[in-house]
């Protein structure tokens, strides 16, 4: 059997991660690894029974002999602390099935919650897995770190710093604030406060110690003393001018240390006018026939922008990068969302990495769809009838990207659909490749060695496009990887 008709039979979408072992009469150690990995990343597929021949892409049923035994085995396995950290499986999570007259044993893991995170094994937390290029790797030591620090109930931006005190605070950056703040919430109490007395209002400064919180740093400190404290801090805001050249027509980065203070208010202050200044506006008048220049769109933009300051893992690896395309927006910071995307789409669910950092914002009318920034943003888009935003969550190191295009949905042409159909006939399978796959394999011909963040750089997309359409091109018998993650190379087979 091939795979296609492997994951048919199991009805297992080809999206997801598969790993398929033999496990003919016992559960083998192995499975663990998987768990963890699956469990650490997007999730996956374990199905036992089948052995998979990688060199020629055959799948072999030999079934699981006594699989009732084997699957109790797995779960006194899940349900054992020695074994693995947590159990975050249903029942409805693993079934045995009948492929031809043999027993498989199906386990689907999905990613665990955050609160569970890293899940790891053999009581060991330096035993936790992630998956990358269909293989099981034990994580590196700084992405442990940023699990267990995002896994704390109490969000990470509250902790104060014994070393910085209003001293330290950029008074420029903090009046602009108060302005805006005073601006949006006229008469409100805490305007006639002073400086010092603000800042312990709003959180940024801790009243008992006089000294600031982080939230305080990021948001009205300076570079220099900001990556003292998180030493990858990076803002980095492009304008492109054109695909061909890769050039910008304008970048601000935290580094401008001349121009600025390099602080997330500043940051924000500075591009924001400029992501929605050329946004196409539907002409309208409001109630006094003046023309309505701002939109959802608009809004939905600035939401953007705040949920990437608002949720992104300062302790990480990776900087915030915003990028104003010819008809598109990118917004990618460290960290993975902190709910399931498809919850945060409907709305509802409100879990910010930095709380205050989020209420900070939002005193300023930013950010204030408290669990509906994402539906907000999706909806805005709809009604445009844009087509739909793209979020994307990379591991190693762990980043969230949303990606916002001003194309125009093309409905699907029916003739494209009989097209398809009559091609599935032709008995000469030809195979198609899309434009980025094309690119990926003129650059792996040119370099053998190239790693997945050159790759991305190189066609713009996500790492994690660029390892789906690794996984599309090995599946197609094009590219064999050879050798380990990071000591490997890849090998063009046609």
């Amino acid at each position: 059997m091939n795979k296609e008709q492997i994951l048919k039979f199991l009805k297992v979408g080809e999206n997801f991660e598969i790993e398929f072992k033999k496990a003919e009469n016992k559960l083998p150690k192995s499975v663990w690894e998987t768990y963890s990995s699956f469990s650490n990343t997007s999730g996956g597929y374990i199905i036992l029974g089948i052995d998979e021949t990688k060199k020629n892409e055959t799948f072999e049923v030999v079934g699981v002999n006594n699989a009732k035994n084997i699957l109790e085995d797995f779960w006194n396995g899940l349900a054992n602390k020695e074994k693995v950290s947590c159990n975050h499986l249903k029942n409805s999570d693993t079934q045995i099935i009948k492929v031809d007259g043999k027993d498989i044993i199906v386990i689907y893991v999905p990613r665990a919650d955050r609160k569970q995170l890293p899940v790891y094994i053999n009581n060991n937390p330096l035993y936790a897995y992630e998956r990358f290029n269909s293989g099981d790797h034990l994580m590196e030591k700084d992405e442990l770190i940023a699990y267990f620090s995002d896994a704390q109930e109490k969000t990470k931006d509250s902790m104060v710093l014994e070393e910085f005190d209003i001293s330290h605070i950029e008074m420029n950056t903090l009046h602009d604030y108060r302005r805006v703040y005073n601006a949006q919430r006229k008469g409100h109490q805490w305007s006639e406060l002073s400086d010092e007395e603000f800042l312990y209002n709003i959180n940024a400064m801790d009243r008992k110690t006089k000294k600031l919180t982080l939230a305080g740093l990021l948001m009205f400190g300076n570079h220099r003393d900001i990556v003292t404290v998180c030493p990858d801090y990076f803002l980095d805001y492009r304008e492109e001018k054109s695909v061909v050249n890769e050039r910008w027509t304008d970048r601000i980065t935290s580094e401008d240390l001349d121009l600025w203070s390099g602080n997330l208010w500043d940051f924000f202050q500075r591009i924001v006018d400029k992501l929605t200044l050329d946004i196409p506006t539907p002409f309208a008048l409001n109630n006094n026939m003046q023309r309505i220049s701002n939109t959802p769109a608009h809004d939905a933009i600035r939401e953007a922008l705040t949920n990437t300051l608002v949720h992104a893992q300062y302790d990480g690896r990776g900087t915030i990068v915003v990028i104003k395309g010819q008809n598109y927006f990118q917004f990618s910071n460290p960290g993975l969302m902190r709910v399931k995307p498809t919850v945060a789409i409907k709305g509802g669910t409100s879990n910010p990495r930095n709380k205050i950092l989020h209420n900070m914002f939002s005193y300023c009318g930013f950010g204030e769809r408290a669990g509906s920034g994402l539906s907000f943003i999706y909806k805005a888009w709809a009604d445009r009838n844009w087509i739909e935003p793209e979020i994307e969550q990379d591991y190693l190191p762990n980043r969230t990207t949303l990606k916002l295009k001003m194309i125009e949905k093309v409905e699907e042409k029916v003739e494209d659909k009989v097209e398809d159909k009559v091609e599935d006939k032709v008995e000469e399978k030809v195979i198609k490749l899309t434009k980025n796959q094309n690119n990926i394999i003129k650059i792996i011909k040119e370099n053998p060695n190239v790693t997945l963040t050159e790759i991305s750089k190189k066609v713009s997309i996500s790492v994690t496009s660029v390892s789906n359409n690794l996984k599309k091109l090995e599946s197609k018998g094009l590219i064999q990887r050879i050798g380990s993650r990071k000591n490997g190379y890849w090998k063009i087979l046609k």
